[in-house]
């Protein structure tokens, strides 16, 4: 094993409240940050950090970074730890009280917090390697929609997500709801249950997506459980963010190129479920 991924919803108050443990009066948050602050500088393990992100959770973000630094977990161990903030959806399917519902951010919300999240990093990590006296400075790194693909777990035929009660799911989305689950593990293999799945295509999916020119890139419509249920699922951030966010871009490179880094060519990528 290489990488692990940790969730961690915030700082203390919002992580224990989010995610609390079985056993009563327990550590929980702390339990995982002193765990990971035991990890060796050396170890070849990475570290991926999954933030659910709501605005009290975004609330509590300066809070979560200033304890990673003071248990020396990051920027120390920077090479072995990152981050992943996702934005922590709403379902129709599960309830959820009015209160929690106002928690949410939409997801242009979302996207400017993420925009917001990595210039805090970099300024974090820059702080710190002056006062360690490290040398190395952090940049932004140029940030473009990637060309997306179908969900290769909904489309193909092999690929599958199996619930504890062996139910076989074409979607992490679903494993809540056995109705959603076309097979099991118990049953013969059987590729004509799965026809609903391995048909699905994007680019006729409906006549408004069809003709948006943001399809491509379009990073909502890769989840095909949403676009099916929604018919038109919600517009990508990088329909209405693009433009200006390109602008900001290469103004920063114009006239602050120790900020950020030159565009490089990314190897195709699907991130269809980063958003989850």
């Amino acid at each position: 094993m290489h990488s692990v991924q940790i969730t961690i919803d915030g700082a203390k108050e919002t992580h224990d409240k989010k995610r609390p443990l079985k056993q009563i009066n327990k550590k929980n948050y702390e339990v995982i940050l002193e765990n990971l602050s035991k990890v060796p500088k050396d170890s070849k393990m990475q570290f991926l950090i999954r933030i659910n992100v709501d605005k009290e959770v975004a609330g509590t973000i300066d809070t979560f970074l200033d304890d990673l630094k003071n248990m020396n977990i990051w920027p120390e161990k920077f090479k072995q730890v990152s981050f992943d903030p996702s934005w922590l959806r709403t379902y129709e399917e599960i309830e959820t009280s009015e209160e929690e519902l106002e928690k949410r951010m939409n997801l242009d919300e979302f996207f400017d917090f993420k925009m917001s999240f990595r210039k805090n990093i970099m300024n974090r990590f820059n702080a710190w390697s002056d006062e360690t006296n490290l040398k190395i400075k952090s940049k932004l790194k140029w940030d473009l929609p990637n060309y997306q693909t179908t969900c290769a777990t909904w489309a193909s035929p092999i690929s599958m997500t199996i619930d504890p009660n062996g139910y076989i799911h074409k979607c992490w989305e679903t494993i809540h709801d056995d109705s959603h689950a076309p097979a099991s593990v118990f049953e013969g293999y059987n590729a004509e249950k799965f026809t609903k799945h391995s048909s699905f295509n994007r680019f006729k999916h409906n006549e408004i997506c069809t003709n948006c020119k943001v399809l491509p890139i379009c990073d909502t419509i890769t989840c095909s459980h949403e676009a099916i249920k929604a018919n038109v699922p919600i517009c990508s951030s990088w329909k209405y963010k693009l433009e200006d966010y390109l602008k900001e871009q290469y103004i920063n490179m114009l006239y602050s190129p120790e900020t950020i880094s030159r565009p490089q060519i990314n190897v195709l990528e699907n991130t269809g479920h980063s958003a989850k």
